[in-house]
């Protein structure tokens, strides 16, 4: 069976170091290739996509895209980590 808290725990710790404490996860969404999690840990709330066909290169220009519109918007456009 797969550890998710495990997961949600190695997210935190690679994402934020060594002193973010994972406090509990939420599944906002969830569809056939991409999930969405809210995870409360120490450092704050944070929401988590997970993506399981495993397509790298989507996250990465999604990260990009957020970077692009967060540089040209008086909107608040969350911060990626990882």
């Amino acid at each position: 069976m797969l550890d998710l808290n495990g997961i949600y725990e190695q997210v935190l710790f690679e994402s934020l170091g060594p002193m973010a404490e994972f406090k509990s996860a939420t599944l906002i969404a969830a569809g056939n290739h991409n999930q969405g999690i809210r995870l409360s840990s120490s450092e704050g709330v944070f929401f988590l996509k997970l993506n399981f066909d495993h397509e790298k290169e989507i996250l990465i220009r999604e990260s990009q895209g957020l970077n692009l519109l967060r540089q040209s918007t008086f909107l608040k456009v969350p911060e990626v980590y990882g």
